[in-house]
């Protein structure tokens, strides 16, 4: 709904393709990050260990 408002202010109706996938993005993305957070993985970045 959100990005309907948006995409109908700006008169950029040739863009409900990417939108659609956007919205398929954020679907996916959103429980996968929230995973990697919970996981107990070690990272390493320039040199320093994160738990």
């Amino acid at each position: 709904m959100v990005l309907s408002f948006g995409l109908s202010r700006l008169k950029q109706t040739n863009l409900w393709p990417y939108a659609l996938l956007f919205d398929i993005y954020q679907l996916i993305i959103g429980p996968l990050s929230v995973a990697f957070y919970l996981l107990p993985t070690k990272i390493e970045w320039k040199g320093r260990n994160y738990k």
